[in-house]
C-alpha cells in the first residue's frame, strides 16, 4: 500500500508538468496576504450586503458588513448617493421592534474606543430625521438627535468591556425610526484615559486640532487609533504656530496624536495673557475630563524658555493643576485631568505662562471627555451563555435582544432576575409558556444555576423530564403542563414535590408517568420492546462485523506498511514501557554524581545520564529551595506517566527518596530550538522550520483535544521544543501544565505563569487560563522560527517585543524582511506568506478568533505542501522531499505498549468519540435531491464524471485537512496512519489543481475563463479560427429559461436548450455563474447565441491577480423586434458601462482590465427600462501582474494595430 502511494503522486505529477508546461503561471500572488489595517480594527458597514468588502479610498480601512453580527433590521442605500465616504452610503434600519441590538465578540480587559456614526441623507424620503436612544449591554449610553438631514452625528465612548462581547442596542422612543450607518472598534492602550473609577466610561464631547493649516479632519492612518481630529475656530486672540522641524522625528507618548496635529499650535497674541478654552454643560451634575497635548514648534534660543501654570475655574484636588510645566521641543506631553471637572455649567481651563517664562504658552491640541456611569452590571456571563442557546434552541420570537437583565425597563420578556445594584444579575425566572416550543427540554436549563421558576408549559415538547433538572436544587416551581413529555418523572422530583420543596406540574402530558403502577407497566413495555429488537438486531450484525474486519484490514496494511520504521526504534519502547521508580542512590550513578549539566529547568538542573542498558537520558532534579517546585513536580509526574506522543517527550521513570525528587526523561540529542536558531553556522533550513512548526503543533493539538480533560502547557517557548537526533521535534516541560476540570470550562483562575515575550496579554491581566494562551505562545514561537530573531529583544535601554517588530513589515507587504535573512532567499514565498498569516491568526488580540490547534495543524501542513509545490529545483526534489516528509517523524517502535490508567486525567477518547465529521462525511454518500415547498422529491440527474472527480478531491482533502486521527481510532495509536496525511494532504492539493481543469474541461491550460452563453449545457467547441475553447454557462446557472425561436440549437435533441440547472453547495472550487431571465438560441456560429439577463453574474478568480475581462454582445435582431436594447453594465457595487448598439448587426465589446480584491468577481447587466439585456459571451484572461499598472480599473477605449500590412484582427 505503502509502495504503490508514491508511484500514484509519481503519474500524477508527470501529468501535471505537461498541464504545466503548456503555458505555466506565476502563481505568488494567490497566497499573498498583506495585512493593511492596524491589528484588533472591527469596521462595520451597516447596511451593507453581507459579503461585501473593501478598504475605504481615504483610510485604507478594510469594511465588511454588519450582517454577521445583528439578525435584525433592513437595509437601506442612500439615493442619490451623495459625495460621501463609501461607508456612509448605507444605512440599516430598524422598523421592527422596540431594542434592535449588535452583538459583537471582542477580549475582556481590553480598552477599546467604540464609535458609532449616523448620516441620515433622508434615506426614507421622509425628509425627518429620527430620534432614538443608544444603549450599551445594561446601561444607557446616549440619545441620537440631528440637526439637519445632511449632518453627520457621530457617538464615541472609551470602554473596557468585562465579558467578552459587547452589545450596542438602537432603542426606538417613538420618534421614528433609528438606523445606524457605520460600527467601528478601535483597541487602545490599557495605560490610557484612565478614570477614578472603573463604572465611568469616557463619552467624547470635543476633540479639536488646532492652529490647522489645512482646515481637514485627521484620521487613520495619520492616528494610529483611528480618533478623528477636527480643526476648531480660532480665537480672536489667538496666533497660529507651525513647525520647524521635520514632523517625522517627533518623539511620540503613550497617547499618540497624529505628528500632522502636532506640527502646528496656537499661543496668545499678548505674550502675557492666558490662553483658555471654555465650555458649556447642561446641568451641574455632568463630570468632565480634559487631555491637553502639548509639543514645542518652534526652535528656542539658549535664552529662551515657555513655561506655564495650568488652572481651572473649578476647585479640585488634581496634581497636574497648579504646577509650572516646561515642554521641551520635539517631544510629545500630555497632561490630564486626574479627577473629573463637577459643579458648573460653564468651564474654563487657562494657561499663563510662569513669571520667569520669556514666551508665552502654546497648545497643539485638546480632548473633553463627558463621563457616562455604566455601574448597572451586565448579566453573569453563564447565565447569558444559557439563555442565549435557549433562545437559539427554541428560535424565540420575541423581544430578546441584548442584555437579558438591564436595562431594567427593557428586561427579556418572560424573565425575571436578581438586581439589587451591587451584585451581578443572574436569572431566576424563565416563563416560556405558550411559545410553541418544540423538541426536547433544552440541557442549557441547567446552566441557569438559581433559576427558581421555570415554566414551560402550554408548548409541544417532547420526550422525557430530563434528570438535570433534579440537579437544580434552587428551582421551586416546575411547570410542564400541556407539552407532549413521556417516560418517567425522576424519582427525585417527586420526593421534593412530597416535602413541598418543589412545586411540580406535569398534568395533561398523556405519556408522562407518575404512580408506581404507571411506572412498573412503563418498565414491563421496555422490555418486551428490547426483546423484540433483538431479531432486529441480529440482522444487523453481519454487516456490522465486514465493517469492522475492514477497519481491522486498513490499520493492518497501514501498520505493516510502517513496521520497518518502527522497528528501529525499539530501543525507545522498552524505554517508555519502564515507568519504574528510582532511588537516589540509582540517581547518583545514573548522573556520575551529577557530572554534565545540560541545562535548568523551572525547577531545577537538569543532568544527562546513563541507564543500565546505555541508554542515555536526561534527569531533572527538584530544587529543595523552592516549594512551588513541589507542587510542579507532582503534577508533571503524574501528567507524564499517562500521556504518551510522538510530538511529546516520553517521562521514563522518577524518584520519590525523601526529599529528593527527580524525573527522568528521554535524551534528546539535539537540544532545544532555541540553540539551533541561534547558530549561525548551520542555520536551520526552511523546510526544517516547518516541519519542527508541524511537530510542535501536533504535539500541543494532542495536548488540546487528544486529552480527557485537555491539558494546557502554558509556558510554550523555542527552549521547550526539543530536538531529538533526526531533528525531530518534542514539546517538553510540562510543570507548569494543568488539566482542566471537565470538558466544559473555559476559564480557570491559576496562579501567573510563562515566559516573557511568550506570555498572552490577556492571561498577564487576568490570569484566566484557557487554550487559546497556548495559541498565542504558539504564534510567538512561529514568528521566532520565521524571523530567527527572539521574541524580546534590548534595543537603546528598551524592550522590544517581536510583535513591534514584525507587524509593520507585514503591513508593508515586506516578506524578504520577516523571514530570517541568514537564508538568503532560500525559502518559498507562498509558504511564507502562509506561514506567516497562521501566526497573526495565533496572536489575535481577541482571543476568540483564534483558531483552535487542530485547524493550525492542518494549515501548517498545507503550508509545508506549498513549499514543497513550489520548490525551484525541479520535479524529482518536489518528489524526494515528498517522500521524505511523508516517514518523517516516525520514531514510534514495533513493540511499543501504550498502557493508560483508568484514571479521569487519562489522555484518549472513549469508543463513542465519533468525531462530527466522520458523520458528515458519511452525509456525503446520500443520495442528492431537492425538495419543494409540497415536499415533492426532485430527481437529480446523474452524477457526471467532473462531479465524480470532485467527490474523490473532497474525500481526499478531508484526510489530509483533518488527519486521520479524527476518525475512530485510538488517538495514542493514530499517529501511525497519520504518517501519511502530508502525503495526502500533498495529493490533494495537487489533485485540486487538476479538478479546476477537470471542473473547465474545455478550457486552454493557460488559465482563459470562456463562457458561450446560451449554448447548450453538454456542448463545448473550440473556435476555428483562435482555437480558444468554449464552454457552455448552463451547468453555472441557477436560472432562465431556453427559447429557440422553432429551430432546434445544433446537439439540443429535445429541443429544450439543455438539463435545468441547480446548485450543488460544499465544493471547494465553485465557478458558477447566476442569472434569471429568457434565453435564446439563434443558430448560426460563434457569438450568435446569447442570454437574455436581468440580474448578475459570479464567476471564481483568484484574489490579487490581474485579469482582462471582456464582455461581448451580439444583437442580430435575435428576439425579431429589430431594436437594440440600452442597458448598464455593473461590476460588484460599482458601475461599469453603459451599453448601445448603433446598428443591430454590429458587434459591442467591453473590456476592462482590472485585479479582484476577493476570490470572484460579479459582472452585473442592469435593466434600465430601454430594452432587455442579453449578453453573448463573457471571456477572462489571466495577465502579469506587472503589467499595465495603477491604482484605478482600466477601461478599453481603443487598441490598434498600427502598420498593419494584412487588414486583419489578431488576439
Amino acid at each position: 500500500m505503502m509502495i504503490m502511494l508514491p508511484h500514484f503522486l509519481t503519474i500524477l505529477l508527470g501529468v501535471l508538468t505537461i498541464l504545466a508546461s503548456i503555458q505555466p503561471q506565476d502563481q505568488s500572488d494567490l497566497f499573498m496576504r498583506i495585512f493593511k489595517n492596524k491589528s484588533g480594527f472591527i469596521s462595520l458597514d451597516c447596511g451593507q450586503h453581507e459579503d461585501v468588502k473593501y478598504s475605504g479610498l481615504r483610510t485604507g480601512v478594510n469594511y465588511i458588513s454588519d450582517a454577521k453580527f445583528i439578525h435584525t433590521g433592513v437595509n437601506k442605500r442612500i439615493a442619490p448617493p451623495p459625495i460621501i465616504p463609501q461607508e456612509l452610503q448605507h444605512v440599516r434600519s430598524f422598523p421592527s421592534g422596540v431594542r434592535n441590538c449588535y452583538r459583537i465578540n471582542v477580549t475582556s480587559g481590553t480598552k477599546y474606543l467604540i464609535r458609532a456614526s449616523f448620516y441620515y441623507g433622508n434615506y426614507d424620503n421622509l425628509n425627518q430625521p429620527p430620534e432614538f436612544d443608544l444603549h450599551f449591554g445594561a446601561n444607557v449610553w446616549e440619545t441620537v438627535k440631528f440637526t439637519n438631514v445632511s449632518g453627520i452625528t457621530l457617538k464615541e465612548i472609551i470602554y473596557t468591556p468585562s465579558q467578552d462581547h459587547i452589545q450596542p442596542c438602537l432603542v426606538n422612543i417613538g420618534k421614528g425610526t433609528p438606523f445606524i450607518s457605520v460600527l467601528e472598534l478601535r483597541t487602545l492602550t490599557n495605560s490610557n484615559y484612565v478614570t477614578y473609577s472603573p463604572d465611568l466610561v469616557l463619552s467624547l464631547f470635543k476633540r479639536c486640532d488646532l492652529g490647522s493649516i489645512t482646515n481637514r479632519e485627521y484620521r487613520y492612518k495619520d492616528d494610529v487609533y483611528d480618533r478623528i481630529w477636527s480643526p476648531c475656530e480660532l480665537s480672536s486672540d489667538w496666533r497660529q504656530l507651525t513647525t520647524s522641524f521635520n514632523i517625522n522625528d517627533l518623539f511620540q507618548n503613550e497617547y499618540s496624536p497624529p505628528e500632522i496635529v502636532m506640527s502646528t499650535a496656537v499661543a496668545t497674541v499678548n505674550a502675557s495673557a492666558p490662553l483658555q478654552i471654555q465650555w458649556n454643560a447642561d446641568n451641574v451634575n455632568e463630570q468632565y475630563y480634559y487631555y491637553l497635548h502639548f509639543k514645542e514648534v518652534e526652535k528656542l534660543a539658549g535664552n529662551e524658555t515657555r513655561a506655564f501654570h495650568i488652572t481651572s475655574n473649578i476647585t479640585i484636588n488634581d496634581k497636574f493643576l497648579n504646577r509650572p510645566e516646561i515642554h521641551i521641543y520635539r517631544k510629545v506631553s500630555t497632561i490630564s485631568s486626574a479627577t473629573p471637572l463637577v459643579g458648573a455649567t460653564r468651564y474654563q481651563i487657562s494657561l499663563s505662562k510662569t513669571k520667569n517664562s520669556t514666551l508665552p504658552p502654546i497648545l497643539n491640541a485638546f480632548e473633553i471627555y463627558m463621563s457616562k456611569d455604566f455601574s448597572q452590571s451586565e448579566t453573569q456571563q453563564d447565565d447569558v451563555n444559557a439563555i442565549t442557546n435557549i433562545k437559539d434552541a427554541y428560535v424565540v420570537a420575541r423581544n430578546w435582544q441584548g442584555d437579558p437583565c438591564g436595562p431594567v425597563n427593557y428586561m427579556w420578556e418572560g424573565l425575571n432576575c436578581s438586581i439589587d445594584g451591587y451584585s451581578i444579575p443572574r436569572i431566576t425566572s424563565l416563563d416560556l409558556s405558550s411559545s410553541g416550543l418544540k423538541g426536547h427540554i433544552s440541557y442549557s436549563i441547567s446552566k441557569l444555576t438559581i433559576l427558581q421558576y421555570l415554566d414551560l408549559s402550554n408548548n409541544s415538547l417532547n420526550g422525557p423530564l430530563p434528570d438535570f433538572l433534579t440537579q437544580m436544587r434552587s428551582l421551586k416551581v416546575l411547570d410542564v403542563r400541556k407539552n407532549k413529555l413521556s417516560g418517567l418523572v425522576p424519582t427525585e422530583l417527586l420526593e421534593r414535590c412530597e416535602t413541598g420543596s418543589l412545586s411540580l406540574r406535569v398534568d395533561d402530558n398523556p405519556d408522562l408517568c407518575m404512580t408506581k403502577s404507571c411506572r412498573m407497566k412503563k418498565l414491563s413495555f421496555l422490555f418486551t420492546k428490547r426483546d423484540k429488537a433483538q431479531s432486529g438486531k441480529k440482522n444487523l450484525i453481519i454487516p456490522i462485523a465486514l465493517i469492522i474486519i475492514l477497519l481491522f484490514s486498513l490499520g493492518f496494511c497501514i501498520f505493516n506498511g510502517q513496521k520497518a520504521t518502527w522497528s528501529n526504534s525499539r530501543k525507545e519502547g522498552s524505554m517508555k514501557s519502564k515507568h519504574q521508580m528510582f532511588s537516589y542512590s540509582e540517581i547518583l550513578n545514573i548522573t556520575d554524581n551529577f557530572k554534565t549539566v545540560i541545562g535548568e529547568g523551572g525547577f531545577g538542573k537538569v543532568y544527562v545520564g546513563i541507564l543500565q542498558d546505555h541508554t542515555q537520558v536526561a534527569v531533572k532534579i527538584l530544587s529543595t529551595s523552592s516549594n512551588q517546585g513541589y507542587k510542579e513536580f507532582q503534577s508533571e509526574a503524574q501528567l507524564l506517566m499517562v500521556v504518551h506522543h510522538r510530538n511529546l517527550v516520553s517521562l521514563i521513570g522518577y524518584c520519590d527518596e525523601d526529599e529528593i525528587k527527580a524525573l527522568i526523561y528521554e535524551y534528546m540529542a539535539n537540544g532545544n530550538v532555541q540553540q539551533h536558531l541561534l547558530i549561525d553556522a548551520n542555520i536551520l533550513k526552511w523546510n526544517e522550520r516547518l516541519k519542527i512548526a508541524v511537530d510542535a503543533a501536533h504535539g500541543l493539538e494532542y495536548l488540546h483535544n487528544g486529552c480527557k480533560p485537555a491539558i494546557m502547557h502554558r509556558d510554550l517557548k523555542p527552549t521547550n521544543i526539543l530536538l531529538d537526533e533526526n531533528k525531530h521535534a518534542k514539546i517538553a516541560d510540562f510543570g507548569l501544565s494543568r488539566a482542566f476540570g471537565n470538558d466544559i470550562d473555559s476559564h480557570i483562575s491559576t496562579r501567573p505563569a510563562g515566559t516573557l515575550g511568550y506570555v498572552d496579554p490577556a492571561y498577564q491581566r487576568t490570569g484566566n487560563t484557557n487554550k487559546k494562551n497556548d495559541i498565542y505562545s504558539f504564534g510567538i514561537i512561529l514568528f521566532v522560527l520565521i524571523s530567527g530573531r527572539h521574541a524580546i529583544v534590548r534595543a537603546a535601554g528598551e524592550n522590544i517585543h517581536i510583535l513591534d517588530w514584525v507587524i509593520p513589515l507585514v503591513e508593508r507587504g515586506d516578506i524578504q524582511n520577516v523571514v530570517d535573512s541568514r537564508l538568503q532567499g532560500e525559502f518559498s514565498i507562498n509558504s511564507a506568506w502562509k506561514a506567516v498569516e497562521i501566526a497573526m491568526s495565533c496572536i489575535s488580540p481577541n482571543a476568540t478568533e483564534r483558531p483552535d490547534m487542530s485547524q493550525i495543524l492542518a494549515d501548517l501542513r498545507e503550508c509545508l505542501s506549498l513549499e514543497m509545490i513550489q520548490t525551484n529545483d525541479g520535479n524529482t526534489r518536489v518528489r524526494d522531499e515528498f517522500v521524505s516528509v511523508a516517514t518523517a517523524g516516525s520514531t514510534t517502535k514495533e513493540n511499543e505498549k501504550y498502557e493508560t490508567p483508568k484514571t479521569v486525567n487519562s489522555c484518549c477518547h472513549t469508543e463513542n468519540s465519533k468525531k462530527p465529521e466522520l458523520q458528515r462525511l458519511h452525509n456525503t454518500q446520500q443520495p442528492y435531491s431537492r425538495t419543494n415547498k409540497t415536499n415533492t422529491t426532485i430527481a437529480v440527474p446523474p452524477i457526471s464524471l467532473q462531479e465524480k472527480w470532485v467527490l474523490f478531491v473532497l474525500a481526499l482533502r478531508f484526510v489530509g485537512k483533518r488527519g486521520l486521527n479524527n476518525l475512530d481510532f485510538d488517538r495514542e495509536h493514530s499517529y501511525k496512519i497519520d504518517q501519511n496525511v502530508a502525503a495526502l494532504h500533498f495529493l490533494s492539493v495537487l489533485l485540486g489543481v487538476l479538478t479546476i481543469l477537470v471542473l473547465i474541461q474545455a478550457q486552454d491550460q493557460s488559465g482563459f475563463i470562456s463562457l458561450d452563453c446560451g449554448l447548450p449545457e453538454h456542448l463545448s467547441y473550440s473556435d476555428i479560427s483562435r482555437g480558444i475553447n468554449y464552454i457552455s454557462d448552463a451547468k453555472l446557472v441557477d436560472t432562465g429559461r431556453r427559447e429557440d425561436g422553432g429551430n432546434k440549437v445544433d446537439g439540443d435533441e429535445d429541443g429544450d436548450g439543455g438539463d435545468t440547472s441547480f446548485e450543488r453547495k460544499g465544493w471547494e472550487i465553485v465557478v458558477y455563474i447566476a442569472v434569471t431571465g429568457k434565453e435564446v438560441g439563434v443558430g448560426g456560429g460563434d457569438g450568435e447565441r446569447c442570454r437574455v439577463v436581468s440580474c448578475h453574474v459570479r464567476l471564481f478568480t483568484y484574489q490579487l491577480s490581474l485579469y482582462l475581462i471582456r464582455a461581448t454582445f451580439y444583437y442580430g435582431n435575435y428576439d425579431d423586434l429589430n431594436d437594440p436594447p440600452q442597458f448598464d453594465l455593473h461590476f460588484g457595487a460599482n458601475v461599469w458601462d453603459t451599453v448601445k448598439f448603433t446598428i443591430a448587426s454590429l458587434t459591442t465589446i467591453k473590456e476592462i482590465i482590472y485585479t479582484p480584491s476577493q476570490d470572484y468577481i460579479q459582472p452585473c447587466l442592469v435593466n434600465t427600462g430601454k430594452g432587455t439585456p442579453f449578453i453573448s459571451a463573457i471571456e477572462l484572461r489571466p495577465l502579469n501582474n506587472r503589467a499595465y499598472v495603477t491604482n484605478s480599473v482600466l477601461s478599453l477605449f481603443k487598441q490598434y494595430d498600427l502598420g498593419s500590412i494584412t487588414d486583419l484582427e489578431y488576439r
